[in-house]
């Protein structure tokens, strides 16, 4: 950062802090978060030359303690003044044109409010306004009041590791925020307790009361219950009394029982409601059902296993003996994965295999694969939340396809034309609930779906559906399925910035149609950020790379040849045969990069000469270059292009001079 000078024609001077890389508008921004005009009325010049909007600062060699003169020009007819009201009720006067995006409004705000434009919502008339709308086409008038709500990001994470990113605003009260985090963790708000900084949150507070800012880790820790089980033993009168509480795994519950009453728990099997317990689950998992009775099922120790193909291509192990009959497998099929035995058909080489057969007088043996249809699993609810917030039951079976869940929604007068996205990936029509992992009670949501695009390293293209709820890392597994790329080794840019995992699409205002970079950091590789005067590119490298190779590279993303390509860092430039270790080049080290390009300059001998020149070549520079070839340039000579005269001061990039 460096500090300027702007004084204006009334002769008072204003300071700023700029970047040599801040673009003349931002200077303009911040001229005017300083209580000085808008920004269209503003008209800024340096030496003598008006200064471009979408210019550099660098552009017109602007250094510390330069000095730029402010002119104004007339108000234009469509310029509005706005009134924005802040959560604190507090109400700030801004200038704006009515053609003005509102993302030009949050900038204006983020320059005079200090707010990051990215933790801004804006509100009218209760609708949130979209980034790239205009005032105009949102209706906004002279002395509209617009609301702002201030958002931030916050990661929830669980004891048992998982972390949950959310946006919340600052001023969101705790209730508000915990029903938030049921739809990610699939804990109900009563069963919450949050902690942040070591504290408890109280529901009847809002989370700036607790200092919860931009960042912030809030732990959610599940509130315990306690159950008194009446385990009965198979095929018997006899029962086991326990109490538990809901953190208690169903390991542990075995592990009781086997201390009471001698049943080694690795030959135990617990069944609630037909539903078999899984050893790593907790007893709170299972607490919808554990009104019912607990049945401890004690079977053998196996003499060997067999495998259960089924129709969606899952398959089950299933520990067998040779007396066992085709219905006692069915039994263990029910106790495992709590499908009814009316309901399954095990099939052995084509065959069905009735009931009473016994597995030895089947043909199978250790290792065997038998066919199990199971026809429909028994019926349960999940629940759909609509893209207005409305949460509504839909009754399923686990053989459901999507296409038909979103049947039957519409049989119930819901009309949509959104996805159905469950734990952060869009459910594709094909796929059964069962092949999506949806239970009963899971919440899943309605969500717009649109397609991005990604550029990797050798130009391709790649084309990606993404709900904005996604995640950059569910937008990487869902690269990874698709194009084979190891999530560990994707980086995804984008406007010269590495998303970053935990946060989501609509967090970096990823739009239909947005193009991101992906690079891919192997082994022994890192990154390094590569500036031209027009965009930033991110590249893959290794330490011993040598400058000629990154040119390549670069080549290969960018279509610009080594030999046009000037590559510096920290000023100095870099030779082709020495390697980025010798540079003393790292993560994320910053080089610049200047393109050489052919230019042909016709002098007054009626000649027409070629010069090899860099887009930041000042005019200057390139007369010298002219003469040192012709011989012929004098004093008096002037270059021209488009019939205009070219200031020795700007660069060739200044006019838009290319190849």
């Amino acid at each position: 950062m460096m500090q300027i000078f702007v004084r204006t024609l009334s002769g008072k001077t204003l300071t700023l802090m700029v970047d040599s890389f801040d673009t003349v508008k931002t200077t303009k921004l911040k001229i005017e978060a300083k209580d000085g005009p808008p920004v269209y009325r503003q008209s800024l010049v340096y030496n003598g030359s008006e200064m471009e909007d979408e210019m550099m600062l660098r552009d017109y060699h602007v250094v510390k303690a330069s000095t730029l003169h402010l002119y104004l020009s007339l108000s234009p007819a469509d310029e509005i003044r706005l009134r924005v009201r802040q959560p604190s009720g507090e109400v700030v006067t801004v200038m704006a044109e009515e053609r003005d995006k509102i993302e030009a409004l949050k900038a204006v705000l983020e320059a005079k409010l200090g707010i990051p434009l990215e933790h801004q919502q804006l509100y009218f008339q209760g609708q949130q306004l979209e980034n790239q709308v205009s005032l105009k086409e949102c209706g906004i008038q002279e002395g509209s009041e617009l609301g702002l709500l201030v958002v931030v990001p916050i990661t929830v994470k669980t004891l048992t590791g998982q972390a949950f990113p959310l946006e919340v605003a600052a001023n969101e009260s705790v209730r508000e925020v915990k029903k938030k985090i049921q739809k990610v963790a699939k804990i109900s708000p009563e069963r919450q307790r949050l902690i942040y900084a070591g504290k408890p949150i109280d529901d009847n507070g809002a989370l700036d009361n607790y200092g919860v800012n931009s960042g912030a880790e809030i732990y959610v820790i599940r509130r315990l219950y306690f159950y008194n089980l009446k385990i009965r033993k198979f095929k018997s009168n006899k029962y086991i009394k326990l109490k538990v509480d809901s953190s208690t795994t169903v390991k542990r519950v075995k592990k009781m029982i086997e201390t009471i009453d001698g049943t080694p728990h690795d030959l135990q099997q617990l069944t609630l409601s037909g539903v078999c317990l899984e050893n790593r689950r907790r007893m709170g998992y299972y607490h919808t059902l554990i009104s019912s009775k607990c049945r401890l099922v004690l079977r053998s120790q196996p003499q060997y296993q067999v495998f259960l193909r089924t129709l969606s291509g899952k398959t089950l192990a299933l520990g067998v003996r040779g007396g066992d009959t085709v219905r006692d497998m069915k039994s263990v099929i029910y106790e495992r994965e709590g499908i009814p035995p009316n309901q399954v058909t095990v099939m052995s080489g084509g065959r069905v295999l009735r009931d009473e057969k016994r597995v030895r007088d089947c043909g199978l043996h250790s290792g065997s694969t038998v066919d199990l249809s199971l026809g429909l699993f028994g019926g349960f609810q999940i629940f759909v939340e609509t893209v207005k917030g409305e949460t509504i039951t839909v009754e399923v079976k686990h053989s459901y396809t999507i296409k038909e869940v979103k049947a039957i929604m519409k049989k119930m007068d819901i009309m949509f034309t959104q996805e159905l996205v469950h734990g952060g990936k869009i459910l594709k029509d094909s796929w059964t609930l069962s092949d999506c992992n949806v239970n009963s009670n899971d919440l899943l949501h309605l969500e717009n779906v649109f397609a991005i695009h990604l550029k990797d390293p050798t130009g391709k293209t790649i084309r990606l559906e993404v709900a904005s709820s996604n995640t950059i890392e569910n937008v990487k597994a869902e690269l990874e399925e698709q194009e084979g790329l190891p999530l560990d080794q994707q980086r995804l840019i984008l406007d010269g910035r590495e998303l970053q995992n935990v946060l989501t699409i609509s967090h970096y205002g990823i739009l239909s149609g947005s193009l991101l970079d992906l690079v891919l950091v192997r082994d022994g590789e890192f990154l390094v950020c590569v500036k031209t005067c027009h965009k930033t590119v991110f590249l893959a490298v290794e330490a011993n790379d040598t400058t000629k190779g990154v040119k390549a590279k670069f080549h290969r993303r960018e279509g610009i040849p080594p030999d046009q390509q000037r590559i510096t860092f920290q000023d100095r430039h870099m030779k082709d045969r020495l390697t980025l270790s010798d540079y003393g080049i790292h993560n994320k080290s910053t080089l610049g990069l200047q393109v050489g390009m052919q230019l042909f300059v016709d002098i007054p001998a009626d000649q027409t000469i070629s010069l090899m020149v860099n887009e930041e070549d000042t005019i200057e520079t390139v007369m010298t270059k002219v003469f040192n070839k012709s011989g012929t340039f004098q004093d008096n000579h002037r270059l021209f292009f488009s019939g205009k005269q070219l200031n020795s001061r700007h660069t060739l990039s200044y006019y838009n001079i290319c190849n």
